[in-house]
């Protein structure tokens, strides 16, 4: 059995269509980046990755995942490769010691760019808003308020081109979310675009 460590879209579990298990996890010595270049309906757009970084830390979940699960989340990540993570970088949130792992579980593995797409956002390929409300709203659901501030603060590149296709969203797994909702996460982009 392998788990798979999700840091963006897939903490919100509205975009999956499978059944799993699923754990609140940390990883320490890790950050997020805008920085994954794929194409979507033609056109380039910039996805999250994740870099070694000593001294910074991302929440997000462990799903179980067997063939079938695997196989789909494959499909899904297009352009990513899987790395595999030490499972002594992997907390339960807010402890010290490290999650236990089953002697059932063979691997921990994650999907991050791989060489040939891991370029930071620009113009012409930039951060789709409806992804970020995804993202957020998955975090918000499942790490609370502190955890979007930690989302935020724990993710680079925030200064990058941020496309709002709110209207008419690219992003195939887009969600419907309440006016007052989309005002906190533009708020939460404004805070952390200054302070680049």
């Amino acid at each position: 059995m392998i788990q798979i460590f999700g840091y963006g879209s897939l903490v919100n579990k509205s975009t999956w269509n499978f059944q799993t298990q699923m754990k609140q996890v940390e990883l320490k010595g890790w950050t997020r980046e805008w920085r994954q270049i794929v194409k979507l309906q033609g056109k380039e757009i910039c996805a999250l990755s994740i870099a070694p970084q000593p001294t910074s830390s991302i929440q997000g979940i462990l799903l179980m995942s067997n063939k079938s699960i695997h196989d789909t989340l494959n499909n899904r990540e297009i352009g990513y490769q899987t790395l595999s993570l030490n499972p002594e970088t992997i907390f339960p949130p807010s402890c010290s010691n490290p999650i236990k792992i089953s002697k059932e579980t063979s691997d921990i593995i994650t999907f991050a760019a791989s060489e040939s797409s891991k370029e930071w956002a620009r113009k012409d390929a930039p951060i789709l808003l409806s992804y970020i409300d995804v993202v957020v709203k998955g975090y918000f659901d499942l790490f609370g308020r502190k955890g979007v501030f930690d989302f935020f603060k724990s993710t680079k590149g925030w200064d990058l081109p941020i496309l709002n296709d709110r209207k008419d969203p690219l992003y195939p797994r887009s969600i419907h979310l309440p006016k007052d909702f989309l005002n906190f996460i533009d708020e939460q982009i404004i805070v952390h675009t200054k302070k680049k």
